[in-house]
């Protein structure tokens, strides 16, 4: 897990993203946990997106033939 990029970010800022995610993990957070969760949300999601679109591609070709 990142917290920030060091030339992007100040010190500062890193530190302070470091203290903040030490406090959720103290309160039971999991951020590579939520991380890998919402990974999954997303890959799933896409894969529901492609098998919609080959459904789709499927009944226009479908149409196609019924029209021949």
């Amino acid at each position: 897990m990142t917290l920030c990029a060091w030339q992007r970010d100040s010190l500062e800022a890193i530190r302070e993203s470091f203290e903040e995610t030490k406090l959720r993990v103290t309160h039971g957070s999991d951020p590579v946990g939520r991380k890998q969760a919402f990974v999954k949300k997303v890959q799933l999601e896409q894969a529901q997106l492609e098998q919609q679109q080959y459904e789709l591609a499927e009944q226009r070709r479908e149409r196609a033939e019924q029209q021949l």
